[in-house]
């Protein structure tokens, strides 16, 4: 069974500044991805404004990034790799993968970010595919000249919401706050989009359709009034969820919100296993996740030198 230095596990920006850092510091380092593409949630965003270095960059052109400069630096990735369990082997930890094969690695790094939320309503399992959709980016062109609807008013659903609105007739925002909750910069911009309408203090409690979604149920928070709208897309952003299911498996303590907790040195509670980006919650932005990445990475080169003088 081969031996690695250090496997990281998940190509969003904190494992992709791991792997940029570790490679730097001449570690044997391994990059492993479950889906076909890298870049995790980056890949998904219409835009991106807050990145220095880029006034502007859709998610899709800052994930070749990515991987062109992953390729510069002779990288290893693994694309399509899904990682299913960690053992801890001695010093040594064993990488149990999907496909049945297995590695060792002396540390690992865990980058697996978060996942959208669910709503856990009637229709949104049964329509996913046939106008449920989590994805503006994978999605929204399916839609243009319809109309769709959005769950959620952070910044990436009022992204989407924007982005939707240059090609759909019309754009319904359901969000249950009083308030929009995106940054103000956004705000400007849907006041300028005439065919998005907004809808606070309201949640979907249905989503319906004979084989694709048809129109939505919707529920007024403080008046309980039930109203119908009719749409032919549900796009769902309504918040994100921390895949930390690796991190369980291997007993890393875990938070009261499902996040992976850390110190200072992105360690986590068992020796060998570092942690960065949205997995480990707080502020869940591109240049935190990168920051956490690259101190995962230099902790992780510390402690196997550490481990080579004992």
């Amino acid at each position: 069974m081969q031996t690695i230095d250090l496997a990281i596990i998940g190509s969003g920006a904190a494992g992709i500044s791991a792997a940029i850092y570790a490679k730097r510091r001449g570690l044997n380092v391994k990059l492993y991805e479950r889906n076909a593409e890298i870049g995790g949630q980056a890949c998904n965003i219409v835009l991106i404004e807050n990145f220095p270095g880029f006034a502007s960059i859709s998610g899709s052109n800052l994930c070749g990034n990515f991987d062109a400069q992953l390729r510069h630096l002779d990288v290893d990735v693994e694309k399509g790799k899904e990682v299913k369990g960690i053992n801890k082997n001695g010093k040594e930890f064993e990488i149990l993968f999907a496909d049945g094969a297995r590695i060792k690695s002396r540390a690992v790094v865990l980058a697996t970010g978060t996942e959208y939320a669910k709503l856990n309503v009637p229709g949104e399992s049964e329509l996913l595919g046939s106008g449920v959709s989590y994805c503006v980016v994978c999605d929204g062109a399916f839609f243009a000249g319809k109309r769709v609807a959005v769950v959620g008013a952070g910044n990436s659903g009022v992204s989407a919401a924007i982005y939707l609105s240059e090609i759909c007739r019309e754009v319904s925002i359901i969000h249950n706050m009083g308030e929009i909750s995106a940054e103000k910069i956004y705000l400007h911009r849907i006041e300028k989009a005439p065919n998005i309408k907004i809808i606070l203090d309201s949640e979907v409690a249905e989503i319906s359709g004979n084989g694709n979604v048809e129109k939505i149920m919707i529920k007024n928070k403080k008046t309980n009034e039930i109203s119908e709208i009719p749409v032919d897309g549900v796009f769902i952003y309504a918040g994100l969820c921390p895949n930390a299911g690796l991190a369980k498996h291997i007993g890393v303590r875990i938070d009261e919100r499902g996040y992976i907790k850390i110190d200072e040195h992105c360690r986590t509670s068992l020796p060998g296993i570092f942690a960065a980006g949205d997995v480990c919650g707080g502020l869940r932005q591109f240049t935190t996740a990168v920051s956490r990445g690259a101190i995962a990475a230099t902790s992780a080169y510390e402690y196997l030198r550490n481990l080579k003088e004992e």
